[in-house]
Order: structure tokens, then C-alpha cells, then sequence
């Protein structure tokens, strides 16, 4: 990009029944040339007005592909790479081309990639989107939904589109301990979607207590600042290799 005035930071993703490291989330991070970092959610909506979003998603994808390639090349094989696409991307075939041409280049199987949706994409319903949803299944990746229970997807919309992961909303995550609604929705996510075969990931973890609740009611995955927070590109195989020793263990919070 222009400037360099982008960056992807990465979070370990982590399987609860193995103990084990088995993914990475890619964390897009703007840096304007005067000010501090900014997040997705502080820029994403004017890219979308502007049409950025295509230039910036196409280096996003392209960026942390190639991480996951380095990663193994590595030898690090067992890991998946998760980046957040936008309902804007998904109305066009772009995105169908840009990682049709990174499986090429890299190499990589499709499944290790998983595109993240938010809720949204299923509001609007656009032919085009639900297109793309179905050439992106076709080609193997993997598609998750971002901060379910937030928006207004219902679970017949899981029925309707190729999902394979639900990401459950942070919010939830942190209040399962602490408001009884939370902890019953959070419960009824994970067991309607493991019957219909859908991979649960709790986003947010930040206490022992929260994961304590998630793995008591058998989550699948988990990831946030309990473990690890977003590590630059030059940390994520050291952090990992230190990890493959033993289970995962204590949370590194403020680390």
C-alpha cells in the first residue's frame, strides 16, 4: 500500500480439546502518517465509501497468505490463517480471482485459509454476495461468521450459506460469567452449532473463569488477550514454537 501504511498483526488462535496452538488471526492496523495507530473500526467505513476497501482487502489477503506460507515453510503446517472480508469485497468477483491466484503462488491448501464475515452479509442478501459465499466454498476456503450473535443472522441463515465457524461476539464472552442471559446464549450458540457441524470460536477470552465456562460447555477454539495479545509478524513463530512443548497453560495477560 501507499506508504506502507499498513500492517497486519496476528492472534494465536487456540483448540481447547488439543491444548494446542492451531491458527492465527490476521489483525489489519492503519498507520497515517501523523497520529497513532488506527483500527479496522476507525477507517474501514470511509474505505467502503471510497472503494478503498478493494485495494486494502487485496493486500490484506495477499500479506497474510504469505505470512502462513512463511509460517510453514516453517514447519509449522498445522496452522490456519483467519482475515476479516467485508460485505463490500463480496459483491464482487475480485476477491474469487485474488485467492485463486494466492493458492498458486503459495502453494497452500484451501481450507488452512478462513474468511471472516460479519453478520450483515445475510441482512442485505445480495445475489452477488451469495455467488461469491458459494465459488469461495467451492474453492475449498473456509467461512466463518464474525461476532455472531450481534447482528441480526438468524440460524436459518446458516442453512442458506456454506458456513463452517461461528465466532462468538467478545461482548458475550466476557459477560458469560457475569449476566446469566449471556451465558445461556453463549451455551445455545455453541450446542446448535455443533449440531450442524459448525466450529465454535470464542473471541475475547480474558480471564480463567471465562475459559473455564467455554470449556466446560465444550467450545471449540478459542483466542484473545487471556493467551496472547496480537503479535508482530517477526513473534508469531517464536510465541508458537514456545508452545509446542506442553499445553497452552496460563493466560498471558499484558504480555
Amino acid at each position: 500500500m501507499a506508504g506502507n501504511e499498513f500492517l497486519l498483526h496476528y492472534q494465536p488462535v487456540i483448540d481447547l480439546h488439543k491444548e494446542q496452538i492451531i491458527g492465527v488471526e490476521a489483525h489489519l492496523r492503519w498507520i497515517p502518517p501523523v497520529g497513532n495507530h488506527k483500527f479496522p473500526e476507525q477507517f474501514l467505513s470511509v474505505a467502503e465509501e471510497t472503494g478503498l476497501i478493494i485495494p486494502i482487502g487485496q493486500w490484506y489477503l495477499t500479506t497474510a497468505a504469505h505470512q502462513l506460507k512463511k509460517l510453514h515453510t516453517a514447519g509449522l503446517t498445522f496452522l490456519h490463517m483467519a482475515v476479516k472480508v467485508s460485505a463490500y469485497q463480496l459483491r464482487t468477483s475480485l476477491i474469487i480471482d485474488t485467492i485463486t491466484e494466492l493458492l498458486k503462488d503459495t502453494g497452500l491448501p484451501p481450507n488452512v485459509l478462513v474468511l471472516e464475515i460479519t453478520e450483515d452479509v445475510f441482512l442485505e442478501n445480495v445475489p452477488e454476495t451469495v455467488t461469491t459465499l458459494c465459488k469461495l466454498d467451492e474453492l475449498g476456503v473456509q467461512i466463518a461468521i464474525d461476532n455472531f450473535g450481534s447482528g441480526g443472522a438468524s440460524l436459518h441463515s446458516l442453512r442458506q450459506f456454506p458456513i463452517n465457524i461461528l465466532k462468538i461476539d467478545p461482548y458475550f464472552v466476557h459477560h458469560v460469567t457475569i449476566e446469566a442471559y449471556d451465558a445461556i446464549l453463549v451455551k445455545a450458540i455453541i450446542a446448535l452449532a455443533h449440531e450442524m457441524s459448525i466450529k465454535v470460536v470464542a473471541d475475547g477470552v480474558e480471564t480463567e473463569e471465562q475459559l473455564a465456562f467455554l470449556r466446560y460447555h465444550h467450545c471449540d477454539l478459542v483466542q484473545g488477550r487471556y493467551f496472547s495479545k496480537p503479535l508482530i509478524p517477526e513473534d508469531v513463530e517464536p510465541y508458537i514454537r514456545g508452545k509446542e512443548k506442553g499445553a497452552i497453560g496460563k493466560g498471558e495477560q499484558g504480555t
